[in-house]
């Protein structure tokens, strides 16, 4: 019996399991810490196309210990009855000491409300692992309108200079919050940040011409601390 031309057949399918068993033995630990839902009152408008929308949204944060600051992660958030979701692939930042998944533009169309109920959020890896979480929420109803209202009358965010020249911001009305602004290229993508309180905002960066002209998108982000709702003030210059 020829047994020699026998055994490959039986060896390299041996072989391809203890691979396989081998590479799902390696796979790190990775598990949710947490996650936080909280509702966000958006004004958006759209210079050159000449409107404006307010709407209702959502701000996840995703915190994990397990988080790779160099690595990207997909998330999606499903709302309870399935109506809306929204994915997207982001990097962590620390928030409170924990690496976290940020993302508070979770928006819904103009005139539609926030459901309350548990919301899915899902994390999926790089391996195919995906991580699923419920969380509850609740629409906080006078708040939010209340809320809506309010950032509903600002302004849009705009360059402009003074008489001798020097530029500047013109960003929210001075307020006892402050807000953080963030600028957007016109990919979209952010490569500025600041924080301040006062309506006009000086730096020596925003002299640049070509700083300014990058600018596709400026972003005013508060949070109100008496009811936990985020304001966002988006302003599109392109």
């Amino acid at each position: 019996m020829d047994t020699g031309r026998k055994a490959p057949r039986i060896f390299m399918p041996v072989m391809i399991i203890m691979c396989l068993f081998l590479c799902s033995c390696t796979r790190t630990e990775f598990s949710i810490d947490q996650v936080s839902l909280q509702a966000t009152a958006v004004a958006s408008h759209h210079v050159q196309e000449g409107f404006s929308t307010l709407s209702e949204g959502l701000a996840v944060v995703v915190g994990s210990s397990s988080f790779s600051a160099e690595e990207e992660y997909q998330v999606s958030v499903h709302d309870p009855s399935g109506t809306f979701s929204w994915e997207f692939v982001a990097k962590p930042t620390t928030v409170a000491e924990v690496p976290s998944i940020v993302k508070n533009d979770l928006l819904l169309p103009p005139d539609s409300t926030l459901e309350s109920g548990a919301h899915e959020i899902e994390l999926y890896l790089k391996d195919g692992r995906r991580l699923t979480r419920q969380v509850g929420f609740i629409r906080p109803d006078v708040h939010l309108d209340a809320n809506l209202a309010r950032i509903a009358a600002f302004e849009p965010l705009s360059w402009d200079a003074d008489e001798d020249g020097t530029w500047f911001l013109h960003g929210i009305p001075a307020s006892p919050e402050t807000w953080t602004y963030t600028l957007y290229d016109r990919f979209g993508l952010p490569f500025f940040s600041c924080s301040a309180d006062q309506e006009y905002i000086r730096l020596p960066e925003f002299e640049d011409p070509l700083f300014r002209e990058r600018t596709g998108m400026i972003t005013a982000v508060t949070l109100d601390a008496k009811t936990n709702i985020l304001l966002v003030l988006r302003t599109f210059l392109t």
